[in-house]
């Protein structure tokens, strides 16, 4: 049985668009990453919201926070909490100064989520904390 030219032409666009298209959805997985500079005291707050790609408890569902620098004038901690658009919690974690951290939650895929961030302790003056997080662990 012979196939004609036209349909080898149409297959190999679809096949051609098909590959394409996925990898364009793979590569804005791995893009789902906000930046922050946010002033940070005991009381908390908020990032920016992002979608979560991944089940909490799926391979990449792990959130990730970065604190890349601070205005403190020692290295500190500070505590973060995933939350969903209600503030209920999903998950929680510390991450340390120039450090990265991942953490395990609950949290659901195609929902929004964004990160509290807090200092460690009740006394703890408030600073600027710049960094990034992501709902999922890049991969």
């Amino acid at each position: 049985m012979k196939i004609s030219k036209h349909k080898k032409v149409i297959s190999a666009i679809i096949v051609v668009t098909t590959i394409l298209t996925l990898a364009v959805i793979s590569v804005s997985a791995h893009r789902n990453v906000a930046n922050y500079s946010i002033s940070v005291g005991y009381s908390g707050k908020d990032s920016g919201s992002l979608t979560k790609c991944h089940n909490g408890n799926e391979t990449y569902g792990r959130y990730r926070v970065a604190v890349d620098q601070t205005t403190a004038s020692g290295l500190i901690n500070i505590n973060t909490k995933l939350e969903n658009s209600d503030h209920e919690s999903r998950g929680s974690g510390k991450v340390a100064e120039n450090t990265t951290g991942t953490f395990t939650n609950s949290a659901v895929v195609n929902y929004n989520y964004h990160v509290n961030l807090k200092r460690e302790y009740v006394w703890d003056s408030t600073v600027t904390v710049v960094g990034s997080w992501s709902p999922d662990e890049p991969h």
